[in-house]
C-alpha cells in the first residue's frame, strides 16, 4: 500500500505540472565533438562628460565611444573527462569603431573593407577552453597573433579581452534546476574603463519556460560583500567620486535551450551616472545650478545566428 501511495503521489505531481504548464530542466552546457555553430558578440563602451551652466546659457558635451563586433564559427575540437570543451574559434566578420570628441579614430567593417589594416584577421583562428561552469581560458592564439599588425588588433586578442568576449554571462552553478520563478546570483566587477570600481550582485530569474526554452531576466545592484577571487580594480575618478551622486542601472537577459543545452542569446547593459551640482557664482541663481554629469555605458550581447 505504501509503495502505491508513493507512485500515486508522483503521478499526481507530474499531472499537476502538466496542467499548470510547469517545466523544469537542469542547466548544463552540452557540447558535441565536431559540432560547429556561428555566433555574434558585440561589446560597446561609451563615456560621456557634460557640463551645463544655465545661468550663462552654456553647455558642453564630450563623448568617447568604442565598439567591437565579431562574428565567428565555433567548432568543438574535443571534450575533456571533466566536461571542459576545447573550442576552435574562426573569425568570419569584424567591426571595430572608435570615436572621441575630435572625430572618428577607427571605423573598420570587414564586410565593406577587405584591404583594411584589420582585414588580415578574417579567416584566422584561435582556441579556448570552456569549463562546465562557464570559465574560459585561452589555449592557443599564436597563429592569429601573427596577423595582428596594429595596436587595435593586438588589443582585441589580449587574453583578458578574449576571455570576456567568450564568457557566457550568468551561467548558474552546474546542476542548477531551471524552472519558472527559479533564481540565482552571480557576481562581477565593474567593466574595464568604469569611472568608479565596485562589485555587483546580478540576480537571474527564470521569467518563462516555453517549448523547452528558458527566458531569463537579470537585475544587478552594487554589493559590499567580499567575493573570493573577484578583483574590483580601481576606477578613474579617485577621490572625486565622493562629490558625485551615483546611480547604476544594470539589466540583462538570457535565453537557454534546455533540449540542446546551449545559451542561444545573452545581453547586459550597465549605465552608471554620476552627477554633481553647485550654485553658480556671479550668475543668475534663478536659472538653476551648474550641473556636471559623467556617464559610463557598457553594453554586451551574445547571440547564436
Amino acid at each position: 500500500m505504501r509503495s502505491f501511495r508513493i507512485v500515486f503521489t508522483a503521478l499526481f505531481v507530474c499531472a499537476a505540472a502538466l496542467l499548470t504548464g510547469c517545466q523544469t530542466a537542469e542547466f548544463a552546457l552540452n557540447y558535441q565533438p565536431g559540432e560547429v555553430d556561428t555566433f555574434k558578440v558585440s561589446q560597446e563602451t561609451t563615456k560621456e562628460v557634460s557640463f551645463e551652466q544655465p545661468s550663462k546659457e552654456k553647455s558642453k558635451l564630450d563623448r568617447n565611444v568604442g565598439r567591437v563586433e565579431m562574428v565567428f564559427d565555433q567548432k568543438v575540437d574535443s571534450l575533456k573527462p571533466d566536461g571542459t570543451a576545447i573550442l576552435d574559434i574562426t573569425v568570419k566578420e569584424l567591426v571595430f569603431f572608435s570615436k572621441n570628441s575630435k572625430g572618428v579614430n577607427v571605423d573598420f567593417n570587414s564586410k565593406e573593407d577587405e584591404s583594411g589594416t584589420l582585414a588580415s584577421i578574417i579567416g584566422e583562428s584561435y582556441k579556448i577552453s570552456m569549463a562546465a561552469d562557464g570559465t574560459v581560458e585561452v589555449v592557443d592564439k599564436e597563429d592569429i597573433m601573427k596577423k595582428c599588425r596594429t595596436r587595435e588588433a593586438k588589443t582585441i586578442f589580449k587574453d583578458d579581452y578574449i576571455i570576456k568576449r567568450h564568457t557566457i554571462r550568468g551561467i548558474p552553478k552546474p546542476g542548477t534546476t531551471v524552472a519558472k520563478g527559479k533564481s540565482w546570483d552571480r557576481y562581477s566587477a565593474s567593466p574595464k574603463g568604469a569611472l568608479d570600481s565596485k562589485a555587483f550582485r546580478k540576480t537571474y530569474e527564470v521569467e518563462k519556460m516555453q517549448d523547452g526554452i528558458a527566458h531569463i531576466e537579470m537585475t544587478g545592484s552594487q554589493t559590499n560583500k567580499e567575493i573570493e577571487g573577484l578583483d574590483v580594480g580601481s576606477g578613474s575618478m579617485g577621490f572625486m567620486a565622493n562629490i558625485f551622486d551615483t546611480k547604476d542601472t544594470f539589466t540583462g537577459s538570457m535565453v537557454y535551450n534546455t533540449e540542446t543545452g546551449e545559451v542561444v542569446k545573452s545581453s547586459e547593459s550597465l549605465v552608471s551616472e554620476h552627477v554633481a551640482m553647485e550654485q553658480p557664482k556671479g550668475g543668475d541663481t534663478k536659472k538653476g545650478p551648474d550641473v556636471l554629469t559623467m556617464r559610463f555605458i557598457h553594453k554586451y550581447s551574445f547571440e547564436k545566428i
